[in-house]
């Protein structure tokens, strides 16, 4: 099974909180078709209605990302508008996202489609790539795609120091249900 281990978050200043270095336990196994608990504010119409037991009302090509009723679409035409930024977009003097950061945020809103679990927004980040935000009452969550290549997770609830998982690329999938699980349990 993958593993993911925490490391240095880019961006904060050493010092400022200490992250337990520890290995995620392998998420439980769970079908496709079996209901996701929580009640969390950015899932989809369709996982929503999987919680609820009422699948059968909610029309199956919600589930195409391409679907114009799709949160998806919106969110990949995102990662595709930031390559129309320019260096120090910020002002702070961030490079724009980059090819590889744009590339590696797809993958990342693929594995979410096939989950069908939309996250918050898809922005640039001051860290010099994609971010993708997630929110659940008191718990938040980021997907981090920077212009190096490297993906981190970063997972926080309440006023707790935030964990940072550095994601392997082979391991998307593992890491994105891993958020998944995080913010609706």
């Amino acid at each position: 099974m993958p593993s993911l281990t925490s490391a240095n978050y880019h961006g904060m200043l050493s010092g400022t909180f200490s992250v337990a270095s520890r290995e995620l336990s392998p998420l439980p196994e769970q079908s496709s078709d079996a209901p996701i608990t929580g009640n969390s504010r950015n899932v989809t119409q369709t996982t929503t209605a999987k919680q609820k037991g009422l699948m059968a009302k909610v029309p199956e090509d919600l589930d195409n990302p391409y679907d114009a009723r799709s949160p998806f679409l919106k969110l990949f035409g995102r990662v595709n508008s930031l390559r129309n930024l320019q260096d120090d977009w910020n002002s702070y003097g961030s490079a724009a996202p980059n090819t590889k950061a744009r590339f590696w945020a797809r993958r990342v809103l693929h594995e979410l489609a096939h989950l069908n679990f939309a996250p918050l927004t898809v922005t640039a980040s001051s860290d010099e790539g994609v971010a993708i935000f997630f929110r659940s009452r008191d718990k938040r969550a980021s997907i981090e795609c920077l212009n190096n290549g490297e993906i981190l997770g970063v997972l926080s609830q309440g006023s707790e120091a935030p964990e940072v998982l550095s994601i392997v690329p082979d391991h998307l999938k593992h890491a994105v249900r891993t958020i998944q699980v995080f913010l609706t349990t």
